[in-house]
């Protein structure tokens, strides 16, 4: 709550920073466990076609080629 209250110094016309009691809350009484077995589509095409690189079958490639990097 201390950081959040901070941050309201630096709001502005742009920046309108306000406190999310809900968010907050949520954090005081603990946030849901999050774990077990989370398959996403392009695990699922990877795994259907046979490739050993999540990049093979993403959409756009990975990061590092859409920025240029690769």
């Amino acid at each position: 709550r201390r950081k959040f209250t901070e941050q309201l110094k630096y709001r502005d016309d742009e920046n309108e920073a306000k406190i999310d009691e809900s968010y907050l809350e949520a954090l005081e009484w603990g946030l849901p466990p999050t774990g077990g077995w989370g398959c996403g589509i392009d695990r699922l095409c990877m795994l259907f076609a046979g490739t050993e690189r999540i990049g093979d079958v993403l959409s756009f490639g990975t990061l590092r080629n859409v920025v240029g990097l690769g």
